[in-house]
Protein backbone atom coordinates (compact mmCIF):
# COMPACT_ATOMS: atom_id res chain seq x y z
CA UNK A 1 0.00 0.00 0.00
CA UNK A 2 1.41 3.54 -0.93
CA UNK A 3 2.58 5.69 1.66
CA UNK A 4 -0.47 8.66 1.76
CA UNK A 5 1.04 11.84 0.74
CA UNK A 6 -2.12 13.99 1.64
CA UNK A 7 -5.70 14.08 2.86
CA UNK A 8 -8.66 15.13 0.90
CA UNK A 9 -9.79 17.73 3.55
CA UNK A 10 -6.29 19.19 2.51
CA UNK A 11 -6.79 18.97 -0.94
CA UNK A 12 -10.00 20.61 -1.26
CA UNK A 13 -9.09 23.59 1.01
CA UNK A 14 -5.85 24.44 -0.89
CA UNK A 15 -7.82 24.03 -4.09
CA UNK A 16 -10.84 26.12 -3.20
CA UNK A 17 -8.10 28.78 -1.64
CA UNK A 18 -6.40 28.41 -4.87
CA UNK A 19 -9.60 29.47 -6.69
CA UNK A 20 -10.41 32.17 -4.76
CA UNK A 21 -13.43 30.60 -3.52
CA UNK A 22 -14.80 31.49 0.41
CA UNK A 23 -16.36 28.22 1.94
CA UNK A 24 -19.76 29.94 1.64
CA UNK A 25 -19.05 30.92 -1.88
CA UNK A 26 -18.28 27.39 -2.78
CA UNK A 27 -20.94 26.04 -1.05
CA UNK A 28 -23.63 28.17 -2.86
CA UNK A 29 -22.14 26.85 -6.33
CA UNK A 30 -22.50 23.53 -4.71
CA UNK A 31 -25.66 23.88 -3.51
CA UNK A 32 -24.58 23.02 0.23
CA UNK A 33 -23.99 25.32 2.99
CA UNK A 34 -20.44 26.83 4.32
CA UNK A 35 -20.98 24.49 7.13
CA UNK A 36 -20.43 21.30 5.17
CA UNK A 37 -17.60 22.93 3.26
CA UNK A 38 -16.35 23.36 6.49
CA UNK A 39 -16.53 19.59 7.33
CA UNK A 40 -14.79 18.75 4.48
CA UNK A 41 -12.17 20.76 5.40
CA UNK A 42 -11.54 19.43 8.77
CA UNK A 43 -12.22 16.04 8.20
CA UNK A 44 -15.36 15.18 10.15
CA UNK A 45 -17.09 14.67 7.03
CA UNK A 46 -16.21 13.88 3.34
CA UNK A 47 -18.47 14.67 0.04
CA UNK A 48 -20.32 11.96 -2.09
CA UNK A 49 -19.31 10.84 -4.94
CA UNK A 50 -20.80 13.01 -6.89
CA UNK A 51 -20.00 16.01 -5.01
CA UNK A 52 -16.88 15.38 -5.25
CA UNK A 53 -16.97 15.46 -9.12
CA UNK A 54 -19.10 18.08 -8.85
CA UNK A 55 -16.11 19.67 -6.72
CA UNK A 56 -13.37 18.87 -9.53
CA UNK A 57 -15.79 20.12 -11.88
CA UNK A 58 -15.91 23.21 -10.27
CA UNK A 59 -12.65 24.38 -8.47
CA UNK A 60 -10.92 22.72 -12.39
CA UNK A 61 -8.58 19.94 -10.83
CA UNK A 62 -9.05 16.68 -12.01
CA UNK A 63 -11.25 13.95 -10.16
CA UNK A 64 -7.97 11.64 -9.73
CA UNK A 65 -6.07 14.44 -7.93
CA UNK A 66 -8.75 15.04 -5.36
CA UNK A 67 -9.83 11.95 -4.87
CA UNK A 68 -6.08 10.08 -4.38
CA UNK A 69 -4.84 9.85 -0.83
CA UNK A 70 -1.41 9.58 -3.08
CA UNK A 71 -1.53 12.97 -4.29
CA UNK A 72 0.48 15.84 -3.44
CA UNK A 73 -0.55 19.26 -2.17
CA UNK A 74 3.02 21.15 -4.05
CA UNK A 75 3.75 24.42 -5.37
CA UNK A 76 1.52 27.42 -5.16
CA UNK A 77 -1.47 25.25 -3.80
CA UNK A 78 0.17 24.46 -0.94
CA UNK A 79 1.60 27.90 -0.34
CA UNK A 80 -1.60 29.27 -0.83
CA UNK A 81 -3.08 27.23 1.63
CA UNK A 82 -0.77 28.33 4.34
CA UNK A 83 -0.76 32.11 4.33
CA UNK A 84 -4.28 32.46 3.50
CA UNK A 85 -6.92 33.24 5.94
CA UNK A 86 -9.33 30.54 5.13
CA UNK A 87 -12.05 32.65 3.92
CA UNK A 88 -10.88 35.43 1.60
CA UNK A 89 -11.45 39.31 2.31
CA UNK A 90 -13.97 40.78 -0.09
CA UNK A 91 -11.87 43.27 -1.46
CA UNK A 92 -11.66 44.24 -5.55
CA UNK A 93 -7.65 45.30 -5.08
CA UNK A 94 -6.68 41.95 -3.30
CA UNK A 95 -8.10 40.34 -6.05
CA UNK A 96 -7.18 42.18 -8.77
CA UNK A 97 -3.37 41.87 -7.60
CA UNK A 98 -3.84 38.69 -7.40
CA UNK A 99 -4.58 38.60 -11.26
CA UNK A 100 -1.97 40.79 -12.23
CA UNK A 101 0.79 38.52 -10.23
CA UNK A 102 -0.63 35.79 -12.18
CA UNK A 103 -0.64 37.55 -15.86
CA UNK A 104 2.85 38.85 -14.85
CA UNK A 105 3.94 35.34 -14.10
CA UNK A 106 2.19 33.81 -17.63
CA UNK A 107 3.45 36.95 -19.66
CA UNK A 108 7.12 36.49 -18.38
CA UNK A 109 7.04 32.58 -18.90
CA UNK A 110 5.50 32.99 -22.69
CA UNK A 111 8.03 35.50 -23.50
CA UNK A 112 10.79 32.86 -22.28
CA UNK A 113 9.61 30.34 -23.95
CA UNK A 114 9.20 32.42 -27.36
CA UNK A 115 13.20 33.21 -26.61
CA UNK A 116 14.21 29.89 -26.23
CA UNK A 117 12.22 28.76 -29.25
CA UNK A 118 10.03 26.39 -27.86
CA UNK A 119 6.70 28.20 -28.96
CA UNK A 120 5.47 26.94 -32.03
CA UNK A 121 3.17 28.11 -34.33
CA UNK A 122 0.24 25.83 -32.78
CA UNK A 123 0.88 26.89 -29.39
CA UNK A 124 0.52 31.10 -30.54
CA UNK A 125 -2.63 29.60 -32.04
CA UNK A 126 -3.92 28.17 -28.69
CA UNK A 127 -2.67 31.63 -26.49
CA UNK A 128 -4.48 33.33 -29.28
CA UNK A 129 -8.00 31.34 -29.44
CA UNK A 130 -7.96 31.57 -25.25
CA UNK A 131 -7.00 35.60 -25.69
CA UNK A 132 -10.54 35.37 -28.01
CA UNK A 133 -12.28 33.61 -25.32
CA UNK A 134 -11.99 36.21 -22.50
CA UNK A 135 -12.93 39.16 -24.56
CA UNK A 136 -15.72 37.34 -25.71
CA UNK A 137 -16.62 36.62 -22.42
CA UNK A 138 -15.92 40.56 -21.28
CA UNK A 139 -18.11 41.23 -24.19
CA UNK A 140 -20.94 39.04 -23.17
CA UNK A 141 -20.75 40.46 -19.45
CA UNK A 142 -20.63 43.93 -20.57
CA UNK A 143 -23.74 43.62 -22.91
CA UNK A 144 -26.03 42.16 -20.39
CA UNK A 145 -25.51 44.87 -17.21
Amino acid sequence: MSEKKSELKDRIKSVRKFRLFTQEELGQKLGVTKSAVAAWETGRNSPAPLMLKELSKLLNCSLEWLSSDESEITGQWAERIKVEHPDKVDNENYDRNRIMEDVSYVATNITRLGLEDKLTQSDMKLLKSIIDIIEEREEINNTSK
